[in-house]
């Protein structure tokens, strides 16, 4: 990983140790940074950092500007400064710090002055920069230095500007790998959960609905605080599914009738209370998701059944439960941080829950339909499907990027790209990046297919084609390549080539080109080339697309 750290004061001392695990860009001093937004800076820009994080600190930007409207005003120039280094470096992710001013003012005993309203305006003002550009994240200072001791080292600041003790650099260097790892995290969508002992106390079979122990006090509030934070990874788009050893009925009945429960039954995605094997029904919530047991983490009180996971589901990310019950609720954070983080919440994530409940709707029509004898073109068109293709804009790049890295099933060729990569491929006139939402008489399925096409001449080649796992079978994606063989074809393209890419998850589309009336023109360690000439007998698509490009 290349990264390079910029500052106002003095940081060697955390450079020289993170370039131990890191390659790390040599500045010419330190407070450079704003030379290397005015221009465009030959050495960094042939470095070609993937992160690069500007590490602020709010002493050294006030230590000389006592009025609080020259403070804001420097401030102001310095996100001007912020826009033009994300402009000129497009292909890193910017780590902005906040900043935390130390204090600088004799106080007497029943009067204070203080600085935090300019590290609010601060805040403020990154959080504009956040909004404009999709590849500018917070970095967390801030709240580091408050959550930690012994962080600035007056004898160092004097001596060599260096405002922090080795003690905070440390710590320092700790919190820039975190972000880092985020970066580079594959995200978890699934935690399934037990009942018992885990998402309340108590045993409802036992001690009955209304005896569980959830509540505002004791260990009941312990366990209602877990259930919150759940709540909130429900709310961030992450997908929640119970599996426990209970009757349905009691499991519903404590649900619905007990008035500290925080979590509710339409909060999960897929419920499995029976006394089935746990390994037995994890297995089909992920058939019934249509998502990979990698996608899974699992949390139960029992070692025996954490064990018994582990074993038979090596894929299934097990989480050891607390043995102190009322780290649970910490626990649950960690967790979220480790296998789910996100750095930014997309509407689709809003509805993620409802998107999947939908979904399990769907299919069971389906086999309804099926023992009728009713047909699957039949059961497709009651659907009434609406397919809406159109250009990426800064509506939906943030989920375009989110699928692009997500998907792994429907997916041709599984080309990855962050938010910076993906904005310089769009600037490409060449380039051609279709997005589909996806809708039905059931709801709204969002964003939900990408295709990439490179332009040349009256040729397009097709880089990538990928499609949400949620929508397949439904013969969507014969209705979105239908529709841009048609803008193709109105914009002079003759031929379109595509390809294939195998992965080990990517079976399902190893055939898709062919089916599509592709022509194979090559295959070599199971990757396969394709062209179609358009005019050629079209395969007719049993859904249509509206196509939305100016």
């Amino acid at each position: 990983m290349k990264i390079a750290i910029l500052s106002n004061v003095n940081l060697d001392i955390l450079k020289k140790q993170l370039e131990k695990t890191y390659d790390t860009f040599s500045t010419e001093g330190y407070g450079q940074w704003i030379k290397y937004a005015l221009t465009k800076d030959e050495r960094l820009n042939e470095f070609n950092p993937q992160c690069i994080f500007l590490l602020l600190d709010g002493f050294g930007i006030v230590e000389n500007l006592e009025d609080e409207d020259k403070v804001k005003k420097e401030l102001y120039s310095y996100t001007v400064f912020i826009k033009s280094l994300a402009e000129n470096y497009p292909q890193a992710t910017f780590a902005i710090s906040n900043i935390h001013i130390k204090q600088r003012y004799i106080n007497s005993g029943d009067y204070f002055k203080t600085d935090s309203p300019i590290e609010q305006h601060w805040d403020n003002l990154i959080n504009v920069i956040m909004k404009e550009k999709k590849n500018v994240h917070l970095f967390k200072l801030r709240e580091l230095i408050q959550t930690s001791g012994s962080v600035y080292d007056d004898k160092m600041w004097y001596m060599g500007s260096i405002p922090y003790s080795m003690k905070f650099t440390s710590m320092l260097e700790k919190e820039v790998s975190s972000f880092i790892e985020y970066m580079i995290l594959k995200r978890k969508k699934v935690l399934i959960t037990d009942l018992d002992n885990t998402l309340w106390g108590g045993v409802v079979g036992e001690d009955g609905p209304l005896g569980i122990e959830v509540g505002e006090s004791h260990i009941g509030a312990i366990y209602r605080d877990g259930q919150k934070v759940m709540k909130q990874m429900k709310n961030a788009g992450i997908l929640l599914a119970i599996v426990s050893k209970n009757n349905i009925e009691e499991v519903q009945e404590a649900f619905r009738t007990n008035k500290h429960m925080y979590l509710h039954e339409d909060d999960f995605s897929a419920i499995y209370c029976n006394w089935e094997p746990k390994v037995a029904n994890i297995k089909q919530i992920a058939i019934e998701l249509n998502l990979g047991l990698d996608s899974f983490v699992f949390l139960d009180d029992n070692n025996v059944e954490r064990e018994a996971v582990r074993q038979q589901l090596p894929e299934v990310t097990v989480i050891d439960f607390p043995k102190d019950v009322s780290m649970l609720p910490k626990v649950l954070m960690e967790t979220y941080n480790k296998y789910f983080f996100e750095w930014r919440i997309t509407e689709e994530d809003l509805t993620r829950t409802r998107q999947y409940q939908e979904e399990v709707t769907r299919k069971k029509e389906m086999q309804k339909l099926a023992s009728e004898d009713v047909s699957i073109d039949d059961y497709l068109k009651s659907l009434n499907i609406q397919i809406i293709l159109s250009a990426v804009d800064n509506t939906n790049i943030e989920r375009t990027v989110q699928l692009l890295n997500k998907t792994n099933q429907f997916n041709t060729n599984t080309v990855r790209m962050n938010m910076s990569e993906i904005q310089q491929y769009i600037a490409d006139i060449n380039h051609k990046v279709f997005v589909a939402n996806v809708a039905d008489k059931y709801g709204d399925n969002g964003l939900v297919s990408i295709i990439m096409i490179n332009l040349d001449g009256s040729d397009a080649y097709v880089e990538n084609f990928l499609m949400s796992c949620r929508v397949m079978g439904r013969q969507i994606e014969d209705a979105i390549i239908s529709t841009v063989e048609k803008y193709m074809g109105d914009n002079g393209v003759k031929n379109i080539y595509s390809s294939y890419i195998p992965t080990a998850k990517n079976v399902p589309v190893r055939d898709l080109w062919e089916r599509l009336g592709y022509n194979l023109v090559n295959e070599c360690d199971g990757e396969k080339k394709y062209i179609k000439h358009l005019g050629e007998t079209e395969i007719p698509a049993l859904l249509k697309a509206e196509m939305r490009v100016v």
